[in-house]
């Protein structure tokens, strides 16, 4: 799929913009573009994404975006959540969760 509108140069450039709801765009086209999304959460103003290390072992990395501390679920594909999926994050925060089976 291609879009030749310049969203994210739109998005920098206009004031008060962020946060946008580009992102929206994206999990539109996720599931049809056959992206693989290992883990996610539901709040666009936090980032997720899993690391596998060479033993096999494996983390889900939550890193937030916004001067806020949101609480997100995570959704990790094949077994929903993880446990006690649901965290806070401190405004600009990071959490490293090892993902067992």
């Amino acid at each position: 799929m291609l879009c030749t509108y310049p969203l994210e140069h739109m998005a920098a450039v206009t004031p008060r913009v962020n946060p946008e709801p580009a992102y929206r765009i994206y999990d539109a086209l996720a599931e049809p573009a056959g992206v693989r999304r290992p883990v996610r959460v539901g709040d666009p103003r936090v980032s997720a994404d899993d690391l596998v290390r060479s033993d096999g072992t494996r983390f889900a990395v939550l890193v937030g975006q916004a001067d806020a501390e949101p609480t997100v679920r995570l959704l990790v594909a094949g077994n929903g959540g993880a446990g006690d999926d649901r965290f806070t994050l401190g405004p600009y925060g990071v959490r490293v969760l090892e993902l067992r089976t």
